[in-house]
């Protein structure tokens, strides 16, 4: 697979599939500690939650976070494309 094949939601999945058990995200100072397999989960279950409430393809959601584990789970769902789009600095 070649880099450029692939979107960051898409190797998210295959790792989560290769190595499901291998530690993907490790916060320390919150005592929180996600797998491939979990955080892939994770994502799954936002970009559920967001298609659910009626978020849809190229819908624009905002985010309004820090660097923690929420935070990165939109920005992987953002980029699997599961239902909506971030919004960029500029259109700010």
């Amino acid at each position: 697979m070649e880099l450029l094949d692939d979107t960051l939601g898409g190797m998210l999945e295959k790792w989560a599939a290769e190595t499901p058990d291998t530690d993907f995200m490790v916060y320390p100072d919150r005592g929180l500690r996600f797998s491939y397999a979990e955080f892939d989960q994770r994502v799954n279950q936002l970009a559920k939650g967001l298609l659910e409430i009626g978020v849809k393809k190229g819908d624009k959601v905002g985010i309004w976070a820090n660097n923690v584990p929420d935070r990165t789970n939109t920005d992987v769902c953002d980029r699997q494309n599961r239902g909506y789009s971030g919004y960029h600095q500029h259109q700010l």
